[in-house]
């Protein structure tokens, strides 16, 4: 790049930085992701470390916010400056903080020096000013030295104290107000916000309180101005203790390994956090050490933000396809310029249905906004309108009218979003997804019958429905498959070995393999406990099909009922149920009756993080000691186990008024179990 080129970058990064502090911290109204934003902070940062000798040039070094201008709102000067942090996008960026930090300090490189790691939550930043332990004034953070006045709608946010007992003459407290995203979901088709960050900051600025009180609006606090106390720790502690809310994650680190680590497993759960976070701010924990290392105009030296890696991105909408799926439900698919999210390669995003196309006015050729956390499947979670020409606005999305695999017209039943191909075995896409269910680890767990495998065997007619699985073992003797395909002697045996190992299962497992619509695992298991053999069960359902009343199954509801009542409606599925009778041992289901269990017959559900063990282990566990293992919260909820970071169903069980049980005070109830057996 040469001098100019440079020169020229530089001057392009800036204006863009410029037009986008103004409108995120003006408008609340950004353009771009902060993982865009991210990306063009690194560029210019790197462009200037490569070329030392365009600082000349530097004309903007971005701003702690922007001027406010909402003129309804009455402006507030900040006793004490509220800085911005400086960001760290990677493990050298931390390792240059720390290194910085104790270069600063005259410390010896090899020294420990206490961090606090904190979540950092994507919100807006307040100022809560108390004189004699009453709540004066709230402000917004502004440009860092004014702020608006925001105190009565900060007043209804709930859990924030007005009164606080012995607290100094005068306190300033300075926290994050944030919307959980089951609150933004309520919001979000009333609104136009685009996202939680934007729906907290435009709830906060109504004049009407009444209107943020309804939004549901939530906080933490985080830092005492000018504190006499010696820690951040000690800062977090004073805080609970007067009332504030504060993180339920912190980590004190005194090595930068564990404060990474903290990092990972913090961008590993943060998708059940409930609420964003996007990144973990260190901070040196000693307040003595803050001070003595102070502060800049814009940052404190003290202190970074440790970025997550991103999980959206703006890309090109090249297509539009629809999947089929096993109970017939058509999936639009969006077919996507690749990018890379969070370090994977994404070309592929679900748009849900219909309904979200529309709602959310998605055309081919857009620029669309992708997300991907976690372990989810990647999705359009929106569009950028604005990057559309003018002249060439692309065509509205036409969703087709047949099944793009058996040709059959699309319906939709009354009450649902989804398009539906009805045509079941007769559509070679349903049979496919049907049998790659039927075999998966909670079905048959037929572990040498792969994806590719069964597209091979249902593509050539060797499969047209689950039970002629039990056929290839004859089918495939008189095949030529390692000369005609490439299959070798061993992987043959194999399969066939998978096959004979499968033909006995479980009652439960073979009624989840059947992927009856509304009947996950969970109902399954309830099912196979409640009429415990195979015979029973299919009398009942033969009965329910005839028209008879159903059993009354605690946990199984109507929509279940009438999907069971459908299946055994069938002729064909009648017969594959016949042939399956025939080639498998159904093992009649043996429900754990021990009464000496105090959860047996009860009906528990797991939220929020679990240190010791994973909510599926511990699901599993409580199932074997007679317990039903519920998903969500209801009046019929026995107990519910919350961990860290727990969400809407610990609220839901609150106001429900359910048993709720901590991590260590459901481990005593387990002790309890192991101590009398």
């Amino acid at each position: 790049m040469s001098d100019n080129d440079s020169r020229q970058r530089l001057a392009d990064l800036n204006a863009q930085l410029k037009l986008h502090d103004v409108l995120y911290h003006e408008r609340d109204a950004p353009e771009i992701s902060d993982a865009q934003y991210d990306a063009l902070v690194q560029e210019k940062r790197e462009l200037l470390e490569k070329f030392p000798e365009l600082s000349a040039y530097n004309d903007y070094e971005g701003v702690i916010g922007a001027p406010t201008v909402d003129a309804r709102l009455p402006k507030i000067a900040h006793r004490e400056p509220m800085l911005s942090l400086e960001n760290s996008f990677t493990i050298q960026d931390v390792e240059k903080f720390i290194s910085r930090v104790k270069r600063s300090l005259n410390m010896d490189p090899e020294a420990s020096i206490t961090i606090a790691c904190e979540p950092k939550i994507d919100g807006l930043s307040f100022a809560a000013l108390y004189e004699k332990g009453s709540l004066i004034r709230v402000a917004t953070r502004g440009n860092g030295h004014l702020g608006e006045d925001i105190t009565n709608t900060a007043k209804v946010i709930r859990k924030l104290p007005h009164k606080i007992a012995n607290a100094p003459e005068v306190l300033e407290v300075r926290g994050e107000i944030y919307m959980h995203h089951s609150d933004f979901e309520k919001l979000k088709d009333v609104c136009n916000f685009a996202n939680p960050r934007n729906a907290a900051a435009g709830s906060i600025r109504q004049l009407n309180p009444k209107i943020a009180e309804e939004r549901n609006l939530r906080y933490v606090a985080y830092c005492i101005v000018n504190s006499t106390l010696a820690s951040q720790e000690a800062i977090l502690k004073q805080l609970a203790e007067w009332g504030f809310c504060t993180h339920t994650e912190v980590l004190f680190a005194d090595n930068m390994d564990d404060a990474l680590s903290f990092h990972t497993r913090m961008y590993n759960t943060r998708s059940t956090l409930g609420y964003d976070i996007d990144g973990i701010v260190y901070k040196v924990n000693d307040t003595h050490l803050q001070k003595l290392l102070g502060s800049t105009s814009k940052y404190p030296r003290w202190a970074t933000a440790h970025k997550f890696p991103s999980t959206e991105a703006i890309t090109k909408l090249r297509d539009i396809s629809v999947q089929v799926g096993r109970t017939g439900v058509i999936t639009p698919i969006a077919e996507l310029e690749p990018i890379n999210i969070g370090g994977t390669l994404v070309s592929r995003a679900s748009l849900h249905n219909l309904n979200e196309i529309a709602r959310k006015d998605i055309r081919i050729g857009d620029s669309v906004i992708v997300k991907r956390a976690g372990e989810v499947i990647p999705q359009v979670v929106g569009v950028d309108h604005t990057a559309r020409c003018n002249s060439a606005v692309p065509e509205e999305y036409v969703f087709p009218s047949h099944c793009p695999s058996c040709g059959s017209t699309l319906s939709r039943a009354p009450g649902e979003v989804a398009m539906r191909c009805t045509a079941e075995l007769s559509c070679q896409a349903q049979v496919l997804e049907r049998v790659k269910h039927f075999v998966s680890r909670d079905g048959l767990n037929i572990v040498g019958l792969g994806e590719k495998q069964i597209e091979f065997f249902c593509n050539a007619s060797y499969i047209s429905n689950v039970a002629d699985i039990f056929s290839l073992r004859e089918k495939i003797s008189h095949m030529n498959l390692s000369a005609e395909h490439g299959w070798g002697e061993k992987s043959i045996a194999l399969l066939i070995d998978a096959i004979n190992a499968s033909t006995t299962v479980k009652l439960s497992n073979f009624i989840f393999a059947l992927g009856i619509r509304f009947i996950g695992k969970g109902a399954a298991k309830l099912i196979a406990e409640h009429y415990r053999s195979y015979s029973a069960w299919v009398r009942a359902m033969t009965s329910l099909a005839n028209g008879e009343d159903p059993d009354n199954i605690h946990g199984i509801g109507l929509k279940s009922v009438e999907s069971l009542r459908a299946f055994f409606s069938s002729e064909d599925n009648l017969r594959v149920l016949q042939t399956l009778e025939e080639k498998l041992n159904i093992l009649d289901e043996i429900a754990n009756t021990e009464t000496a269990s105090p959860i047996s017959g009860k009906t528990i559900v797991f939220t929020g993080v679990l240190e010791n063990m994973s909510r599926n282990e511990a699901a599993k566990y409580a199932e074997t000691l007679g317990a039903r293992v519920g998903n969500t919260v209801t009046t019929k909820t026995d107990i519910l186990v919350a961990g860290s970071n727990s969400g809407s169903k610990l609220d839901t069980a609150r106001k429900l008024g359910i048993q709720v049980m901590n991590e260590s005070e459901w481990k005593d109830l387990l002790k309890t179990v192991s101590n009398s057996e």
